[in-house]
């Protein structure tokens, strides 16, 4: 078989089944709590005992581990040829010598179990989730017959349900079984691609993050052996999404640096070589290794520079900035500072210009520069008012009037929140907030005198205030 990339499409297929068929819940009932599927359909959480092991343990701990949890038996049926197994399931038809299934009884089984499904899905809705479960279980049991492919986009329809509704034992057969189905298909020399991916993507619904990553994996070191480059990259790059999307960012770095370092002695589209470094850089952030995210910063810094992507220089240098600034290379952090703020100028991204000059007065406010702080905040008014934001004027000027105080100059103080005043009238925001600071800094400077209670009541001016009750209206004698 051929190893191309022809079926990437397929890692975001959402299979589903369909069909209708009514099913007698009367018999169902009867056969409850002492029929030959009762030690495994619904799985009671009465029968199991309370299960310790938290639903968030389903990503960390591998299938073949949550087998405490449940009984040999309940283990048995459920991974039990439902072909030939006894007792045998109600909706097979009984042969006088075992045989397999025709092409028609098949086909029957087929339309039996769509039906059954979607009566599971109507109880699932109506909230009966115990007999919905019992019918789901019993439905993707039943799948196996029609094939792999079928069984798992039953796995993975019902594995989904299971999870939203915290149903751990479930999930846990589901698991055992897709690890079965994993030996069976993964020992071929070259195993069908589509029941790879349904097999990967239904590890993924059901939280078996390590086992899914595997998979992927045996596939990646068989792509290598036969040299195909393009599925290998596809394969890395889904295992490094999938790492990133449970948070693993360290992993997830590696496995874009693999991906990266694939990648140099190929010709790579450039488009694609920059989707690699950019997540390789997002990931290296997250996992806190800022020297490294560093080192691939410059590289996407290069190859903006030679394919010409000016807009994209300015925000990238301003990042690699931040970074060196995290890392305590302020020397450093300096210079791209100055290098993204020229650029944005000179392309009129006002908006990272503004970045630099608020980050630049921060840092320059910490080294206790008051003259350097002050050119900042002159440059950054003047940013904004380029880009015509009253918004970012009036924050301006808040900033400049907390800076004042913080250097002992009142008179300056009040001088700039009246800037942010007058901002704030014709915004229509913030007016109240300016107002306060104007009015506390005037009482703590003795401008305005804030009179106590008792100094108003024996004003001669006016007088002791009278009771409120003796008020007669507005009637004259």
């Amino acid at each position: 078989m051929a190893w191309n990339g022809a079926w990437i499409e397929a890692w975001t297929g959402v299979f589903a089944a369909g069909g209708h068929r009514s099913y007698d819940r009367t018999a169902r009932a009867r056969g409850r709590g002492r029929g030959p599927w009762s030690g495994w359909i619904g799985l009671r959480p009465s029968r199991l005992g309370t299960l310790a092991l938290a639903l968030t343990g389903l990503v960390l701990m591998p299938g073949l581990a949550w087998a405490q949890s449940l009984s040999s038996e309940e283990q048995e049926i459920f991974l039990a040829d439902p072909e030939f197994a006894e007792p045998r399931d109600p909706l097979l038809p009984t042969f006088v010598v075992p045989r397999p299934l025709s092409p028609l009884e098949r086909r029957d089984l087929g339309i039996a179990l769509d039906r059954l499904a979607v009566e599971a899905g109507q109880l699932y809705d109506a909230g009966e989730m115990d007999e919905a479960f019992e019918l789901w279980m019993r439905e993707v049991r039943l799948r196996r017959i029609l094939g792999l492919e079928p069984e798992l986009v039953a796995i993975r329809r019902v594995g989904l349900r299971a999870w939203e509704a915290s149903r751990t034992p479930e999930a846990q057969l589901l698991t055992l079984r897709l690890d079965e189905i994993q030996a069976e298909v993964l020992e071929q020399p070259t195993p069908p691609l589509n029941l790879v991916v349904a097999l990967a993507a239904s590890y993924e619904t059901l939280r078996a993050v390590d086992a899914a990553i595997a998979v992927y994996e045996t596939l990646r070191v068989r792509a290598a052996q036969t040299g195909d480059l393009l599925l290998q990259l596809r394969l890395l790059d889904r295992i490094g999404r999938l790492q990133a999307d449970w948070f693993r960012f360290g992993a997830a770095a590696e496995t874009y640096r693999r991906i990266l370092v694939l990648t140099e002695s190929q010709r790579l589209a450039p488009a694609q070589r920059i989707d690699y470094l950019k997540r390789a850089i997002e990931n290296f952030e997250q996992a806190e290794q800022r020297e490294t995210a560093i080192a691939f910063q410059r590289q996407l810094l290069r190859q903006y520079e030679e394919m010409g992507q000016q807009t994209e220089i300015a925000p990238l240098q301003l990042a690699i900035a931040r970074n060196y600034r995290a890392i305590g290379r302020a020397d450093l952090a300096l210079d791209f500072y100055q290098s993204a703020y020229r650029l944005a100028l000179e392309l009129e991204q006002s908006l990272y210009a503004r970045d630099v000059v608020a980050d630049l007065a921060t840092i320059y406010r910490d080294l206790d520069r008051p003259e350097d702080v002050l050119y900042l905040y002159d440059q950054q008014l003047a940013v904004e008012r380029l880009s015509y934001s009253g918004y970012g004027i009036m924050t301006v000027f808040d900033q400049l009037g907390q800076f004042y105080e913080s250097q002992g100059e009142p008179e300056s103080a009040i001088a700039a929140y009246r800037e942010g005043l007058i901002m704030a009238h014709h915004l229509g925001h913030r007016r109240t907030y300016f107002e306060t600071q104007i009015r506390r800094i005037q009482i703590a400077q003795g401008i305005i005198t804030i009179y106590s209670i008792e100094d108003h009541m024996s004003d001669p001016a006016t007088g002791p205030l009278s009771a409120p009750f003796t008020w007669q209206g507005n009637s004259r004698p």
